[in-house]
């Protein structure tokens, strides 16, 4: 059975070592891992012991690489479990997740709420495409309308679709009945509800001239 002959800090990561077994590298871990499993120059590794300590190392770098995805923004359960098996952690994905739930580091709830607010606030985006999309991260229908209901108490959607059409509408000269339905379809795609969308272009003039 092999035999570790040195435990080496490593330069980049003070907090993992280089592990050598019989004289040669074997494998890097966490300083972490080292005490948990009590290793030091001299303990002989069993195969069952290499296998267990290699597991642990894995998870340990699976959870890292999850909370680095998490820190750059909030995610969804699914774009976490989505990362996972991209990155070949498909195995691990549903002890992750349940880790970082626990941790309170991931929350469906806390993603749908802050996704919605800077998508309409930022990009204006209507109800239904905020709902598309949250269903694309996920997120189950009923915390969608949770969410929504909340949103349409401090959101004037309304004036986020006049936002967007004032501009396309003042490089126009001639405004007419084409533009109309052009504004319509776009604001449709942003998601906007059929009444507000009504309500908004009544508001501007178009010629039934398309000259």
């Amino acid at each position: 059975m092999p035999e570790i002959t040195a435990i080496k800090p490593q330069k980049r990561d003070p907090e993992r070592v280089s592990i050598d077994l019989d004289g040669a590298f074997a494998l890097g871990i966490t300083r972490d891992l080292l005490h948990e499993f009590d290793l030091h120059v001299g303990t002989i590794l069993s195969e069952d012991d290499l296998c267990k300590l290699q597991g642990a190392e894995r998870r340990t770098k699976a959870y890292q690489g999850a909370l680095a995805f998490l820190a750059y923004r909030e995610r969804s359960v699914k774009e976490v479990r989505d990362w996972c098996w991209r990155k070949d952690y498909g195995d691990l994905a549903d002890g992750i997740i349940n880790d970082l739930i626990s941790r309170d580091y991931l929350s469906n709830e806390r993603f749908a709420t802050l996704f919605a607010r800077e998508k309409s606030r930022l990009q204006n985006w209507g109800p239904g495409r905020l709902r598309s999309e949250l269903i694309k991260k996920g997120i189950a229908s009923d915390l969608i309308a949770e969410v929504l209901d909340e949103l349409d108490e401090s959101v004037d959607f309304a004036a986020g679709a006049r936002e967007l059409i004032q501009k396309r509408y003042d490089r126009l000269k001639r405004p007419n009945l084409k533009d109309k339905k052009r504004f319509w379809a776009f604001l449709q795609r942003k998601g906007f509800k059929t009444s507000t969308i009504r309500n908004v272009l009544d508001a501007y003039e178009f010629t039934a001239d398309s000259d």
